[in-house]
């Protein structure tokens, strides 16, 4: 099914938790639309990234984030490059953070991640 995190299906299915909470923010249901960026711990990453690349917007769900940089950076200067590449560090290491938190119970702060 499209929008799920087949990594937290497996595990509510095997019975090794039943928490559909996101571990980042602890507020919503956990699926792919909330991880990019819906999740505010995850757009907070992203909007700090956003401010230093020098991108005047907030962040927008994964979608909208892909339609945008088709739109406005998909050349090859080095600031449409260090957007793409942001974005999809981002991305990573959200997904990372979220592993972490599910499998190793090790937490890190957004600031953290940002640096």
């Amino acid at each position: 099914m499209p929008g799920k995190l087949y990594t937290r299906d497996k595990l509510i299915k095997w019975g090794v938790t039943s928490n559909i909470i996101c571990h980042l923010c602890d507020v919503e249901a956990e699926s792919v639309i909330h991880l990019f960026f819906k999740c505010s711990f995850a757009a907070s990453i992203w909007n700090q990234l956003l401010i230093w690349l020098g991108v005047d917007r907030q962040a927008t769900m994964w979608v909208d984030e892909q339609a945008w940089a088709i739109q406005f950076m998909n050349g090859k200067n080095s600031k449409a490059e260090l957007y793409r590449m942001s974005l999809v560090g981002c991305a990573y290491y959200v997904l990372q953070e979220r592993n972490q938190r599910i499998f190793k119970d090790r937490r890190r702060e957004n600031s953290t991640l940002v640096r």
